[in-house]
């Protein structure tokens, strides 16, 4: 049977107290993750208060789902049909934009600079296209599919989120798609565009074997063992060390 073991709490530190850091200054490991964890308790909150039930609300409209009601006897459930009332609406309208957006092959636009040369700029445009189009991992999907899925939740809820970043180790771009509740970015920002926020963070949940793939890149630490505290937060350490 397995196992479960208390999760360990990050080290306490003081904030208002703690020696001021600059720019490129390194900070010590506990100062790192307790900043981080601090930052995700306070955004979550506050995206909680303002955003999430209006998300839910929206879930419930495209797929029809209602609370559950009872008779006055207050244990026989009344017979409900949901309707689904945005569903026909996203639907209708996601095929006519995606074919709007990527129905040509040269929706990819690449242009060429005064330290570059127009068959450059072709070349990267093809470069891009094709990786765009073939599949980034052994499920077969690309990145133009994790666009898509991102532009239907544009229609759902109003945002839609993708990752873009390199590999290395595949020498490859990659895009991927973020579930919008996986994302949290700064309550303080002056307007609602999240262009407008001076971080963002992403929760993502990693095994074990992914947590230990990451020792040794930089914006991340781990100690002899990945213990469970750290692998609750080390993806959010990374992303906040990052900005």
């Amino acid at each position: 049977m397995p196992v479960g073991t208390p999760i360990r709490e990050p080290k306490q530190v003081d904030l208002e107290t703690a020696e001021f850091k600059f720019g490129g200054s390194p900070i010590d490991h506990d100062r790192a993750l307790h900043t981080v964890v601090t930052t995700f308790n306070v955004w979550s909150q506050s995206r909680k208060a303002a955003h999430d039930e209006r998300w839910a609300a929206n879930d419930r409209m495209y797929l029809g789902l209602a609370p559950k009601k009872y008779w006055l006897d207050g244990k026989t459930q009344r017979s409900s049909l949901g309707i689904p009332i945005s569903f026909d609406q996203v639907e209708s309208v996601y095929p006519i934009i995606t074919r709007s957006l990527f129905g040509q092959n040269d929706w990819i636009g690449v242009e060429s600079t005064a330290f570059s040369t127009p068959q450059a700029a072709s070349a990267l445009s093809g470069a891009l296209a094709y990786q765009l189009n073939v599949p980034q991992d052994k499920s077969g999907t690309t990145a133009l599919q994790q666009i898509k899925i991102a532009v239907k939740d544009v229609l759902i809820h109003g945002h839609g989120v993708i990752e873009v970043g390199y590999r290395p180790e595949t020498g490859n771009a990659f895009v991927d798609w973020i579930p919008i509740k996986d994302f949290y970015f700064d309550p303080n920002m002056g307007k609602p565009v999240i262009d407008a926020a001076t971080a963002v963070i992403v929760r993502k949940r990693m095994t074990v074997e992914q947590l230990e793939n990451l020792r040794g890149q930089l914006g991340f630490h781990l100690g002899l063992q990945v213990e469970p505290f750290i692998a609750r937060a080390l993806a959010l350490v990374g992303q906040q060390l990052a900005m």
